[in-house]
């Protein structure tokens, strides 16, 4: 049989903290056909797609090195160790590698996500066309008997997952970024119990929540429990707003944000929030 076909853009370790009794699993809300729907599922079963960083789709056998080999071994496992450190006992007791393991668990989900993927893929498509583009003269000599005038033709043609999977080859080299990763290790890391809102954190297909840019000054949340979430910032001052808001405010912010910017799905507890997700669920 097959394995990992099925490709989680939000990994099931952390989905998993939204099961409740009495069928242990988490409440998924979706429009369809004008209504919005809620069911529930275990969470390995949402947040997936057949095929989301495989290569060479069109072919009897895809590629799914990217996911068998990076994602899930390289980024996932690790992270979901330090999950259950920062679940457990916040971010200050973390060690040097979990908090590496951590930041570039946060620098994957800004990537992985499928909406940032077929981007990657359409950029990574331009890009490689007009590479192919130049230098036509060294292709007409070198074409031979080929019947098409240019190496564009003949990639297309011949090998023309190369143009889609550009942007897969490269996602390996994205999450491990220095860059990316360096602005999350520099930033302050804290968490905030949020026990005393009536209501849980819901979480999104699109999970991380990214206010600012990493140039000047930012603010990234993740709900990684449904009464505890997760932030990270570059302003002193970002935290002490935080500190001043009551538990329902800071449920609140993140709800808006996490459902507002999902691009599907939104994942809860139960089907308590229906109304607030359907207000702001995009159609």
């Amino acid at each position: 049989m097959a394995t990992h076909q099925q490709q989680h853009y939000v990994p099931r370790f952390l989905l998993d903290q939204w099961h409740t009794p009495p069928d242990n699993k988490l409440t998924s809300f979706r429009w369809a056909h004008g209504k919005l729907t809620h069911k529930r599922f275990v969470a390995k079963s949402v947040a997936k797609l057949e095929h989301l960083y495989s290569m060479q789709r069109e072919s009897a056998q895809p590629d799914v090195k990217v996911e068998r080999d990076f994602l899930g071994p390289c980024v996932d496992e690790p992270a979901s160790l330090s999950h259950k450190a920062i679940v457990q006992s916040g971010v200050r007791l973390l060690k040097d590698q979990q908090k590496i393991d951590w930041a570039r668990f946060l620098v994957s989900l800004l990537l992985r996500v499928p909406a940032m993927m077929e981007d990657m893929r359409a950029r990574g498509r331009k890009v490689l066309a007009a590479g192919l583009d130049e230098a036509p003269n060294e292709y007409l000599e070198a074409r031979g008997d080929a019947p098409e005038s240019t190496l564009r033709e003949w990639v297309e043609k011949n090998h023309p997952s190369v143009l889609d999977d550009l942007a897969v080859m490269t996602l390996p080299h994205l999450v491990q970024s220095q860059l990316l990763n360096n602005a999350f290790l520099s930033a302050t890391w804290a968490t905030r119990q949020l026990k005393k809102s009536r209501f849980d954190l819901l979480i999104a297909d699109k999970p991380l929540i990214y206010v600012g840019t990493f140039e000047t000054s930012f603010l990234v949340g993740l709900p990684i429990a449904p009464k505890l979430a997760f932030f990270a910032f570059n302003n002193k001052e970002t935290w002490t707003n935080l500190v001043r808001q009551s538990d329902k405010s800071i449920t609140r912010g993140v709800n808006l944000s996490s459902v507002s910017q999902a691009e599907r799905y939104v994942y809860g507890t139960s089907p308590q929030q229906d109304s607030f997700v359907a207000k702001y669920l995009r159609k």
